[in-house]
């Protein structure tokens, strides 16, 4: 918007010098008037030339080399939400000592989910279950999510065992906030890679909406769950889930 005003402005500017050298409006010298007229030109084209199209300068892409800046940001964006979270978790991921950082920030994100849910946030969840510690989150969130805000917190999930899925390949985790802001999490599963790095998308809408759709279809195909805790035990029971803590 601010490049379209310069550019008026100047259009303006170029204009009236362009009225004042045919009609004399001005007394300055005819070749002082060209010249303004050639440098005005000048940095019209040079505006439009060297300046970024209007969705190369408006988007960002975003690398994160920890889960603690990644959910550090994640909780963030989830603090601010106005309509919509789209939160997809699933296959099998591995399985390292997160440090104190690390469990802080995704502590963070499980309260800015809560506090999305009070803010009346339409917040969908999408889990598969390799292990029971996604019920017993699911659980947690249940509990500390206020009854009247529940209907708020919707969850879905894929029917695969816990033998299935070590036979999948690994999926991509990510969030999609008010179809505007998209994190790319964990990508590599149980494979250990000590390079794993994190994405966050703005303002590149072809690539929101290409995720968009590919969320969409992850919800409409995915099994929803009655939010209490007699489904819950019966996923647990179906799936031969066991809490050993």
């Amino acid at each position: 918007m601010q490049k379209i005003i310069n550019l008026a402005i100047a259009s303006v500017i170029v204009l009236l010098t362009i009225i004042d050298l045919i009609w004399g409006i001005l007394s300055f010298d005819v070749n002082i008037k060209l010249s303004c007229v050639i440098i005005i030109l000048g940095l019209i084209f040079a505006c439009l030339t060297l300046s970024p199209s209007s969705k190369e300068s408006a988007g960002s892409i975003i690398t994160y080399a920890s889960s603690h800046e990644y959910f550090k940001q994640v909780a963030a964006k989830i603090d601010g939400s106005k309509r919509q979270v789209l939160d997809l978790t699933m296959g099998l991921l591995k399985t390292t000592i997160w440090k104190k950082a690390d469990e802080k920030s995704f502590k963070a994100y499980q309260a800015a989910k809560i506090a999305a849910c009070s803010r009346e946030v339409s917040y969908q969840e999408v889990f598969t279950f390799p292990t029971i510690d996604r019920i017993n989150l699911i659980e947690k969130n249940l509990k500390r999510i206020l009854r009247p805000n529940r209907k708020f917190y919707k969850v879905k999930y894929f029917d695969i065992t816990p033998a299935e899925h070590q036979k999948l390949p690994p999926f991509i985790q990510m969030f999609l906030i008010d179809e505007r802001y998209l994190f790319l999490g964990s990508h590599c599963g149980t494979h250990e890679n000590p390079n794993e790095t994190y994405l966050f998308i703005e303002g590149h809408d072809d690539i929101i909406k290409y995720f968009q759709m590919h969320l969409t279809a992850v919800w409409g195909e995915a099994i929803s769950i009655a939010l209490n805790e007699k489904t819950l035990d019966r996923i647990k029971l179906e799936k031969g889930l066991v809490d050993y803590g």
